[in-house]
């Protein structure tokens, strides 16, 4: 009677090792995306660099293999900064002239996405932006130069 029970608890005690190894090495392997506190502060319809963008990610916390970062912009739309970026020109009616830049409206939306062994992980940075601007009325009669 002893020994089943002997052999009962060691099949119970290996069994809970297995499902907390299985467990323990599936979430190791999944992509994490941690924003930094230090994001830049993304003006309403102004130009920020790719760089600026990936630097919003806190390299040291994050663990991925492959990274797509995503823009939705005023009216719903995302497009893949990388891939995409003459489509997000043409929803602001611009010319594209610089491809480290992309373009921003009022409010938008940045998805990081993260790929790591097939598993993905996202990270949405929300923002939106005062947009006050300054309109400015020059008298030419004040003027003696024009």
């Amino acid at each position: 009677m002893k020994k089943n029970k002997y052999k009962l608890f060691t099949l119970l005690l290996l069994s809970l090792f297995l499902i907390f190894g299985v467990i323990y090495f599936t979430q190791g392997k999944k992509a994490s995306i941690t924003l930094s506190d230090t994001r830049p502060n993304i003006l309403a319809y102004s130009y920020v660099s790719k760089d600026d963008i990936h630097s919003m990610i806190d390299q040291d916390n994050s663990s991925y293999d492959d990274l797509a970062i995503y823009l939705k912009n005023d009216k719903g739309e995302e497009y893949n900064i990388d891939s995409e970026l003459q489509e997000i020109y043409d929803s602001f009616d611009l010319e594209l002239k610089d491809d480290q830049k992309v373009p921003f409206g009022k409010e938008f939306d940045l998805r990081f996405e993260g790929t790591k062994d097939g598993k993905t992980s996202d990270t949405v940075y929300e923002q939106v932006s005062s947009f006050e601007p300054k309109v400015q009325v020059l008298d030419a009669s004040d003027n003696p130069l024009l």
